[in-house]
């Protein structure tokens, strides 16, 4: 019963590991050939790990034996609304729009909206402006670590 439980607790720990790989590059496609050559793991090990992170939710096929962060997971979609609610309030009062709607954006929640909105704020006042608006927004919404991990994933998606 104690080597079942210690056997647990190593595959949870790789997990772990695993899991922190996909949180640290949350928009890159990984394999796990690329996990398993990193952290020194058995590739069919890193690959039933990563299918359990799969089932659990935390993490998506991207294509055949690649695999990325749930983008949707990283923040909670109350943290998203009220940073997209903070963004449309902070754009019409610095750029002096009445109203964002009607604006280039599908509206559908969720971190697809984030970056939509922000795209929109950057053709509407440029990059600087788009950056400060989110990172304001990202601020008051959520804990110090979590800004800059927002920040670097709506610029990526934005700018693809």
């Amino acid at each position: 019963m104690t080597g079942a439980r210690k056997r647990g607790r190593k595959t949870d720990s790789k997990t772990e590991h695993i899991a922190s790989i996909f949180t640290g590059n949350p928009l890159k496609d990984i394999s796990p050939k690329e996990i398993s050559n990193e952290l020194g793991y058995d590739i069919q090990l890193v690959t039933t790990l990563v299918n359990r992170l799969m089932s659990e939710g935390m993490v998506e096929r991207t294509g055949r034996g690649r695999y990325k962060l749930k983008v949707d997971q990283v923040i909670d979609d109350s943290y998203l609304r009220s940073m997209i609610s903070e963004m449309k309030d902070l754009t019409r009062m610095v750029l002096g729009v009445r109203s964002m709607e009607g604006r280039d954006w599908s509206g559908s929640g969720g971190f697809k909206e984030l970056v939509e909105l922000y795209q929109v704020i950057r053709a509407m006042g440029g990059s600087a402006l788009a950056n400060n608006i989110l990172r304001l927004a990202a601020k008051k919404s959520l804990l110090e670590g979590d800004v800059e991990a927002v920040l670097g994933s709506v610029e990526e998606v934005a700018l693809r």
